[in-house]
């Protein structure tokens, strides 16, 4: 890659793409590696939503693009007033995404034409996340800490907020449950209905970034190199696994293993007990979430490389 990666790889129809920060999107071929096309934006190219042929995806140029996954070619885009940092969702063929500052829309999958869109004044949009029964919305208010809105995803109105005294990552929820960590460690379980709190844990120092829940089983990075393994349903620390650097993304939970990278410059893959099964070391930091296909682990690390590593199954 000419600049380093600004989004984690993503595998879909036969095809693997990777944003770049000078805004860069790549699709390469899956067997060698080959480019099979570039798409350039004008800004830091923000996470990838691949759908039915489609590519949505949001840029630091403010806008939400739709391209073509087989050529390359633009559908179709929309600008917007702020930098769009995290991944448009997508259900029943309209995508929904937040903007920096205020706004988030739901367009119409097809052409990009607007069908709602809901300013929340007083505070900046920072991140979106589509679940099951409803659409997520992390805000940063002015006078600090992390707001988390629970949303109907349809008309994009407010069924109940969480407040936390630190700024807040990416919800996970799963049946009827949700939860959701900040800046400084804090890890909290909250009933997906009415946004009621369960229990709370201090887990880390720092960001922890959340993985799906499977088997109870809750897996975190953390800022402080460590991945967190919690029982989900009670907040009870089951087992640590410690690295050398930041764990800055999500791990990827996998069959019955859990994939992660580290900024020690390595890949791990642990059983669900924490065991080490190997890792792989590159020749930088990785910063982002690595891309499971089958038995394939895409990774793309600091150094500019986008690694595909084959697993062998035991």
């Amino acid at each position: 890659m000419a600049s380093e990666p600004s989004t984690p790889p993503v595998a879909a129809d036969g095809r693997v793409f990777v944003g770049s920060c000078d805004g860069t999107l790549t699709c390469l071929d899956p067997l060698d590696g080959n480019r099979i096309w570039t798409f350039k934006t004008g800004g830091w190219v923000s996470p990838l939503l691949p759908h039915e042929g489609r590519l949505f995806f949001g840029d630091y140029d403010k806008r939400l693009y739709c391209v073509d996954m087989g050529t390359g070619e633009p559908r179709w885009s929309f600008k917007t007033k702020g930098r769009i940092h995290s991944r448009p969702e997508i259900s029943d063929y309209e995508v929904r995404f937040g903007s920096e500052g205020d706004k988030l829309y739901c367009l119409r999958a097809s052409d990009g034409e607007v069908l709602i869109s809901r300013r929340f004044p007083g505070v900046t949009i920072w991140s979106t996340r589509k679940t099951e029964r409803n659409f997520y919305v992390t805000a940063l208010p002015p006078g600090g800490g992390g707001l988390l809105y629970c949303l109907e995803p349809h008309r994009l109105e407010t069924g109940w907020k969480f407040q936390s005294g630190g700024a807040l990552t990416l919800p996970v929820a799963v049946h009827g449950y949700v939860w959701v960590a900040d800046e400084f460690g804090m890890l909290a379980c909250l009933q997906e209905g009415d946004g009621r709190t369960l229990w709370t844990a201090r887990k880390s120092r720092g960001y922890l970034a959340l993985a799906d829940v499977f088997n109870d089983i809750l897996c975190a990075g953390g800022q402080d190199g460590k991945l967190h393994c919690t029982q989900a349903s009670s907040g009870r620390e089951l087992w640590l696994f410690s690295t050398l650097g930041e764990i800055s993304q999500p791990p990827v939970v996998h069959g019955h293993k859990v994939y992660f990278c580290s900024c020690d410059k390595r890949v791990y893959c642990l059983d669900q007990s924490g065991n080490e099964l190997w890792h792989f070391e590159t020749q930088d930091e990785i910063t982002f979430s690595p891309c499971i296909d089958g038995n394939k682990v895409y990774v793309a690390g600091l150094d500019r490389m986008l690694r595909c590593l084959e697993t062998i199954d035991n």
